[in-house]
């Protein structure tokens, strides 16, 4: 099933994201942006600018990003092994998918409003600083689109979860997860 799939790699992606927070945290000094030289300066200063937000945004709301980095590490691997049980054609195992995929939809939503202040600071920064390639916007329009931005990202993710959990309920898919079944 190329939905399974699919899913299978936003459980990659939310581990390596959640590890890539807790390692953040392990770190006592953050390393600037390794930026492509054929970058306008104009370009780096707003890169830079939402880093430096990002940074400091982390580091100020610690205590609710550890707990919900691990949470993306802890509910993304029980993706990955239930979209891979699914994938296999194991009896049932669209079951624990069917779950697996119900707690990322959660978290999702959690994660979205508890990290608010992080993605607040950076869309800020890049309201501030917006790249010299863009046409003159208001500030308050610029913050629109990178709040937009972040909207559309999550309902995509909720869209392809909720997508997956449908298609694992029609007859179809449960006939042939039953198929082997005593």
């Amino acid at each position: 099933m190329p939905a399974l799939l699919v899913v299978w790699m936003l459980g990659v992606g939310g581990v390596m994201g959640g590890c890539q927070t807790l390692q953040f945290y392990r770190q006592t000094t953050h390393p600037s942006l390794d930026l492509d030289a054929h970058i306008s300066p104009e370009l780096r200063a707003h890169v830079e600018a939402q880093q430096t937000a990002r940074i400091e945004a982390l580091s100020a709301h610690q205590s609710r990003m550890i707990p919900l980095a691990a949470a993306n590490v802890l509910l993304s691997g029980l993706l990955i092994v239930a979209c891979a049980r699914a994938l296999s054609g194991r009896p049932s195992a669209h079951n624990l998918a069917l779950q697996a995929i119900g707690a990322n939809i959660a978290y999702a939503v959690v994660d979205y409003v508890v990290s608010a202040p992080v993605r607040y600071a950076v869309i800020h920064a890049g309201a501030q600083h917006p790249p010299a390639t863009m046409p003159p916007i208001p500030e308050a329009q610029v913050a629109a689109m990178y709040a937009w931005f972040f909207r559309l990202a999550l309902f995509g993710q909720l869209a392809v979860l909720a997508i997956t959990a449908f298609a694992l309920t029609r007859p179809r898919v449960l006939a042939w997860y039953r198929a082997d079944e005593p």
